[in-house]
């Protein structure tokens, strides 16, 4: 019988003291001679996975016996880079261009760490690429002797890509994509074959076609993923209709985004004779459309989340359902899942029920309008709705409450300005402003987090094994960085650990409306960890909530809809079987993993396409002048956020000729030698711009004057 994974795994942990040599390790394994091809095969996929590591003199041993750290590489574009571990907890690993061991940006590597001093960064060298990142990588074009090369689009990605003369089409400043044929050693750059041609950096879209094929996002949906969506029928049966709630009778609507197609969401509140209230929260059904298994379900695991950039959206299902069958559309019967959720007067949750429904949507409302109603007081909308504007204040009054019990708590509210690329009908960039967001966005976000607060502790109480949205306590280093950066604003004290949440809302009520709200709220958010999914229940810190899972976007997230899926089966089966519990055991904390790293790419994606826009918007802009704030501060120089147009760019330090600077880490400031002249974090000062890079996407400005 052939040796197995667990086997090797298991006597490597218990009984080998020392990395073996192949033969070595089949001897004591009692591998016989005719299993010893299938044992040496078994032996490489091991180390492919990263189960193993394989050392110089060809001995193997396990990565932890071996002070090896696993994890992913971080690359910065000057050559250095960071190990991010897959084990959570783990500090990062600091690796130099030397150490890289022609390892590339985004590859799973086996480090070993080399020193952990207090007064430096943990660094390590890379032993061994577990797994490369890139098969294809985006770039520039361009000719070259004895070979033609490709300038990685990324600038993380620091080498060049060898191309063979002749071998392609391309002309010289196309971008295009290069598909790795063979990865770089020691002697060598990586080399590659063009596959395909993108366009030149100037044509209209271009952007979004690079990022689709930089961070790998599925394009199209594949032909029988398609047909499939056309095949189901948008009437609804009526025996579908007899097991259901029917809801069609109540007063509720939509409000979205006046681009949006796809409704996840509808809702709608009524009085209660008993002076109590009643919120629906209706989310589309997708799970009775989708079925685990399908083609359909297949592809949209694999997509994870939809992608939005901004002028096209790569969506988690094919349009005829996201847009169309499932969409909350007005004027249309659709299935939903409907939480109800009574309050009292004093917005407490008195009772709740979670079900299958049927709904009606009666108004499609945008974001703008309900402010124009609520806020404004706009008398031909509220006349033009004038039925619904009652339920319109009433949803004010209780989202309000809700948030200021919620804040109460310890809730984490961050109000930080979104950018906006507003585009003309060529798809060129004509402005980036301040994405609103006011109090209607307020009302949809408080019912949200309701119900979905709601269904994670339902199905916890049922036994049910789910997917959580969890957010980890900050950690204590970063935590401490934050508090010294804003004892530079005039603001410190202790923090205490039972009561850490609503100190740190203390700060961020403390400074709202202030000039520094932006920069404390900004940098906040670099000392919190990143929310993610997970099997376990962690909690989420940042709402203060000790249960919290995702469930109001089915259409859009993957992980709603496996929550969908799962109440469907508490709903009908009750408390889940111990054969059942140990499936889900299995499955979900894989899918967690995948959906939490489907939703890192697409946020990466859509911040790229905003950086890029950005600088491109800047590029006409050379030796104009422009006010900002400083919001951040390194030993190179100060990087400014301008207020006008949400655009941020670098202050070198080798501009600041005055004086020669120092960077104070303790107090994140520059001080100068000569004139004791300070910048801190949070002042005013004017800029001009200077260097516009849209390739490396970068802007640098030259101080003109401090204004505060």
């Amino acid at each position: 019988m052939p040796v197995s994974r667990k086997f090797v795994l298991e006597y490597l942990h218990s009984s080998a003291h020392r990395p073996l040599l192949l033969e070595e390790l089949a001897r004591r394994l009692a591998v016989p001679p005719a299993d010893r091809r299938t044992f040496r095969r078994l032996i490489r996929e091991m180390i492919q996975t990263g189960e193993l590591v394989k050392s110089k003199g060809h001995r193997y041993g396990l990565p932890n016996k071996m002070n090896l750290v696993e994890g992913h590489l971080q690359v910065h574009p000057d050559g250095f880079a960071f190990l991010i571990p897959e084990e959570r907890g783990k500090t990062e690993v600091y690796i130099s261009p030397q150490h890289l061991n022609r390892a590339m940006d985004g590859d799973k590597v086996a480090v070993r760490i080399e020193r952990v001093r207090r007064s430096q960064k943990t660094s390590g060298r890379v032993i061994q690429i577990l797994k490369h990142a890139h098969q294809q990588v985006v770039g520039r074009y361009e000719q070259g002797s004895p070979f033609d090369y490709v300038v990685p689009w990324h600038p993380n990605i620091t080498q060049d890509i060898f191309i063979p003369s002749g071998s392609h089409k391309a002309k010289p400043g196309q971008m295009v994509v290069a598909e790795i044929t063979s990865y770089p050693t020691i002697q060598r750059n990586p080399e590659g074959k063009i596959i395909e041609i993108l366009g030149n950096p100037e044509d209209v879209g271009i952007d979004e076609e690079i990022i689709i094929r930089h961070y790998q996002l599925p394009r199209t949906f594949p032909p029988d993923v398609l047909a499939e969506a056309e095949n189901i029928s948008e009437s609804i049966p009526p025996h579908e209709v007899k097991k259901r709630l029917d809801l069609r009778n109540l007063r509720l609507f939509t409000i979205d985004g006046k681009t949006a197609k796809d409704f996840d969401d509808a809702v709608s509140i009524e009085n209660l004779t008993t002076g109590n209230f009643r919120l629906g929260v209706h989310i589309a059904d997708v799970s009775y459309y989708v079925k685990p298994g399908t083609r359909l379900d297949e592809e949209a695991y694999l997509r994870g989340n939809s992608v939005y950039f901004t002028d096209r959206a790569l969506p988690m299902l094919p349009p005829v359902l996201s847009n169309g069958i499932c969409s909350l559309n007005p004027q249309e019967d659709r299935l939903s899942m409907s939480v109800l959720l009574e309050f009292d007067s004093a917005a407490n949750l008195i009772n709740f029920e979670i079900t299958d429904s049927i709904i009606r949507s009666c108004q499609r409302f945008t974001y703008n309008q309900v402010k124009q109603i609520l806020l404004d007081k706009e008398p031909l909308l509220r006349q033009n709705y004038k039925e619904m504007v009652p339920a319109l204040e009433l949803m004010q009054k209780l989202a309000q409450s809700l948030k200021a019990r919620r804040i109460k708590r310890g809730s984490l509210d961050f109000d930080l300005p979104e950018p906006e690329v507003i585009l003309d009908l060529d798809g060129v960039t004509q402005g980036i402003i301040k994405r609103e967001r006011n109090l209607s966005h307020e009302i949809i976000e408080e019912f949200m987090l309701a119900a979905n607060e709601v269904v994670a502790g339902y199905l916890a109480q049922e036994l049910m094994p789910l997917i959580y949205r969890i957010h980890e306590e900050p950690d204590e280093i970063k935590l401490k960085e934050f508090i010294e950066h804003i004892s530079q604003l005039g603001y410190s004290f202790p923090i205490k650990k039972q009561i850490m949440q609503q100190q740190l809302q203390q700060i961020l009520t403390k400074f709202k409306g202030a000039p520094q709200e932006q920069l404390i709220a900004m940098l906040l958010l670099r000392t919190l960890k990143l929310a993610r999914y997970s099997s376990d229940n962690l909690g989420h810190f940042a709402l203060a909530t000790p249960c919290y899972t995702h469930f109001t976007s089915p259409i859009r997230r993957y992980p709603d809809l496996i929550i969908h899926r799962l109440l469907r089966e508490v709903k009908q089966k009750g408390h889940p079987k111990a054969l059942r519990c140990e499936k889900l055991a299995e499955y979900l904390p894989q899918a967690a993993e995948h959906c939490s790293y489907t939703e890192r790419q697409a946020e990466s994606a859509e911040r790229d396409i905003i950086k890029i826009k950005r600088v491109k918007f800047m590029s006409d802009k050379l030796g104009e002048e422009f006010e900002g704030i400083i919001s951040r501060i390194t030993s190179y120089g100060l990087y400014v956020e301008l207020i006008d147009f949400y655009v941020a760019g670098l202050i070198h330090i080798s501009s600041l000729t005055d004086d020669y600077y120092h960077f104070n880490q303790k107090q994140s400031s520059l001080l100068g030698k000569r004139t004791k002249r300070r910048f801190c974090l949070g002042e005013r000062v004017r800029v001009r711009v200077d260097k516009v890079d849209v390739e490396r996407r970068f802007v640098d400005f030259s101080l003109l004057e401090k204004i505060s």
